[in-house]
């Protein structure tokens, strides 16, 4: 690889990280709530309960906007999280985005 080959891939990595952190920004800002979250994903309350491992009343207290600093509740985030392909921490915005 020449040095402008090498600069242009480096330029290209770089922007790609900058476009990744606009995009999240925006999504950030647009206060996405956990019910939202669910229904982009394609899932039923019954079917992410199934794959997460965790009660439909759960789901339902979690996307009313529960407290989400106990540790059970933490729990469920986590394992919710996993089935719906992100992290833990973006679905507990989502869920404190629902208090709103």
């Amino acid at each position: 690889m020449t040095e402008i080959q090498e600069i242009h891939a480096g330029l290209l990595s770089c922007i790609d990280r900058l476009v990744e952190y606009r995009v999240r920004q925006a999504i950030g800002g647009m206060k996405t709530n956990a019910s939202e979250l669910r229904t982009r994903k394609g899932f039923t309350v019954e079917e992410l309960a199934g794959r997460a491992g965790v009660s439909e009343a759960t789901i339902y207290r979690l996307e009313s906007g529960c407290d989400t600093r106990n540790q059970k509740v933490q729990k469920s985030i986590s394992k919710l999280a996993a089935a719906l392909g992100c992290r833990p921490d973006e679905y507990a915005k989502a869920v404190r985005a629902a208090k709103n």
